[in-house]
């Protein structure tokens, strides 16, 4: 909560709130990526042999701190995530520009 003469940057600032919101979309951007990758969602019959395995951890710096992403994996290694372009700086302001590029 924001109290009266708090400037509301505040909660973006030191990690917090931005930390928390960037890592559940860049989960939910990455989920539904692998999902079209392989042609079907998650809990739902394979559409061929491809199929998900598990995840690796990656650090996103972001202008609010360090963020742990679990980016997932498929069978066959074919899985390249190129969006949001993980070179990303989300900026207390609202701005979120990315540069283009897979992460690596």
């Amino acid at each position: 909560m924001i109290r009266s003469g708090e400037d509301p940057r505040e909660l973006l600032r030191g990690g917090g709130m931005m930390k928390e919101l960037f890592g559940r979309l860049a989960k939910r951007i990455l989920d539904a990526e692998l999902a079209n990758h392989l042609g079907y969602e998650k809990n739902e019959p394979r559409a061929g042999s491809n199929a998900r395995n598990g995840s690796s951890r990656k650090t996103v710096l972001t202008e609010a701190g360090k963020v742990e992403l679990d980016i997932p994996r498929d069978r066959d290694g074919g899985f390249d995530p190129a969006r949001p372009g993980w070179r990303l700086r989300a900026r207390a302001g609202g701005e979120t520009p990315a540069a283009p590029g897979g992460l690596r």
